[in-house]
C-alpha cells in the first residue's frame, strides 16, 4: 500500500512538473534576453523569431541578421557573428544531443539552399549558434567520438569542427562571464540571486518601451522558474515589490501594444493582488491588536477601581 501510495505521489510531482514546463514560455523569455544582449546594436541588427525556411511549417528558432555586415558587436557571442546567424534555443527541459545538431545544421542548409537567387547568402557569411543553460556533456563526448573537434574558446563557448564548414558554437548561458548575459543567465531555475537583482535595477531603468517589454518576457520566466526566490527577496528587500511593479505593471492593452503575453501581466495581477492581500491581513491583525489592547486596558482600569 505504500509503495503504491509513494508511486501516487511520484506521479502528482511528475504532472506539477509537466504543469511547469507547459506553463514557462521559455522562448519568449529568450526572445527578450536575446534583444536586450544586443541592445546596443539593434539599429544594425534585426532578429526574426521562428523564420520559416518554407510554406511549410518548418522554422528556425531565431535568425539574427547584420544590417551592416561590417558592424563588430563587442561581447563573446556577438563576436563570433557574420551576415546571417541561425540560433536554436533549449531551454533547461530540452534535450541537446546529436540529432538536434543535425536538424539545426539542416535547417541552416534549408536557409541557404531556398534562397530566391543562386549564392545570395554565402557560406563563408553564416554561421549557426545552439544556446542552452546548461553544459550538455553527453553530446560534446559524442561529437568528439564521432571525429569532430571541439574547442572551448572562450568562456561558454564551444566551437565545433569537422561537421561542416559553416562555423557551429554551443553556447551555455551559465558560463558566460561578461555582465551583459546575466538576462540569458537569469532564465533557469536555482538563478543567482545576484544576477537577478542586477538585472531587475538594470531593468528599471529601462525607458524605451521595447526595452521594458522585453524586460518584462525575460523576468516573466525567470520569477515562474524561481517563484520561492523572487518571493523571498520581495520579503528580504523593502523596494522590490516597488521595483518589479514598476518593470512589470502595465495594462493589457500596452502590453499587448509591445507584444507582451498575456501571463506577463496575469503575473503582474499576482504580485499585485498578493501585496493587497498581505496588507488587508495585515490591517485586520492590527485592527484586532488594537481591540484586544483596549480590552485590557479597560479590564486594568476596572482592577484599579
Amino acid at each position: 500500500m505504500s509503495a503504491h501510495f509513494g508511486g501516487a505521489i511520484i506521479r502528482v510531482k511528475n504532472k506539477q512538473k509537466n504543469k511547469q514546463k507547459e506553463q514557462i514560455d521559455w522562448h519568449s523569455g529568450f526572445a527578450g534576453g536575446l534583444e536586450l544582449v544586443f541592445r546596443d546594436y539593434k539599429d544594425q541588427l534585426t532578429i526574426e523569431r521562428e523564420h520559416s525556411l518554407s510554406k511549410q511549417p518548418l522554422r528556425i528558432d531565431f535568425l539574427l541578421l547584420k544590417l551592416n555586415p561590417g558592424i563588430i558587436i563587442d561581447n563573446a557571442v556577438g563576436r563570433l557573428f557574420k551576415t546571417h546567424n541561425i540560433i536554436e534555443y533549449k531551454n533547461p527541459y530540452d534535450e541537446l544531443n546529436i540529432d538536434t545538431v543535425w536538424k539545426v545544421i539542416g535547417y541552416a542548409a534549408l536557409y541557404k539552399g531556398l534562397s530566391h537567387k543562386n549564392n545570395k547568402i554565402q557560406s563563408n557569411e553564416l554561421t549557426i549558434t545552439i544556446f542552452r543553460h546548461s553544459k550538455p556533456t553527453a553530446l560534446l563526448s559524442q561529437l568528439k567520438k564521432d571525429g569532430y573537434k571541439v574547442t572551448n574558446s572562450s568562456s561558454g563557448i564551444y566551437s565545433v569542427q569537422g561537421i561542416i564548414s559553416v562555423p557551429l558554437y554551443i553556447v551555455i548561458t551559465k558560463e558566460l562571464e561578461e555582465d551583459v548575459f546575466k538576462v540569458l543567465r537569469i532564465m533557469t531555475k536555482n538563478a543567482d540571486i545576484d544576477d537577478i537583482i542586477a538585472f531587475i535595477e538594470e531593468a528599471s531603468n529601462f525607458s524605451i518601451p521595447g526595452d521594458k517589454g522585453n524586460a518584462k518576457a525575460v523576468l516573466q520566466v525567470s520569477s515562474m522558474a524561481n517563484k520561492k526566490l523572487f518571493e523571498g527577496m520581495k520579503g528580504e528587500y523593502k523596494n522590490m515589490n516597488e521595483v518589479l511593479r514598476k518593470i512589470m505593471a502595465d495594462d493589457l492593452i500596452r502590453s499587448k501594444e509591445e507584444g507582451i503575453s498575456e501571463a506577463t501581466v496575469k503575473f503582474t495581477t499576482i504580485i499585485s493582488e498578493k501585496d493587497k492581500a498581505l496588507a488587508e491581513k495585515d490591517a485586520t491583525i492590527a485592527e484586532k491588536d488594537a481591540q484586544i489592547a483596549e480590552l485590557l486596558a479597560k479590564l486594568n482600569a476596572k482592577e484599579k477601581q
